[in-house]
């Protein structure tokens, strides 16, 4: 029984010392990743679609928002459910009604 006792602390250990590597490196990777993404640029502040637009899009089942620029409109009091948003821009973006 010793040698099992010595094996489940050596991968205690060993755990222990992968959480603490991966603590100190998550953070520095994530800062590096945002370097030179300009978050004020007009890319990532203007919308390819109005609200109407949105509007129009949704009624007619239209639900592919895929990569599409939607930064700083005004979606509050849409019906979003079933859209696909993948790898599109919110940027100051409202979802909800501003009270």
């Amino acid at each position: 029984m010793h040698g099992r006792t010595n094996r489940r602390e050596f991968i205690a250990g060993l755990v222990s010392a992968a959480a603490m590597a991966l603590a100190f490196v998550g953070p520095v990777s994530a800062q590096d990743l945002m370097r030179h993404l300009d978050l004020a640029s007009p890319d990532m502040t203007s919308a390819e679609m109005t609200r109407a637009e949105v509007e129009t899009a949704l009624a007619s089942h239209e639900t592919d928002f895929t990569g599409k620029k939607l930064s700083g409109l005004d979606l509050s009091g849409l019906d979003l459910s079933g859209v696909q948003f993948r790898a599109a821009r919110f940027n100051k973006t409202s979802w909800s009604a501003q009270s």
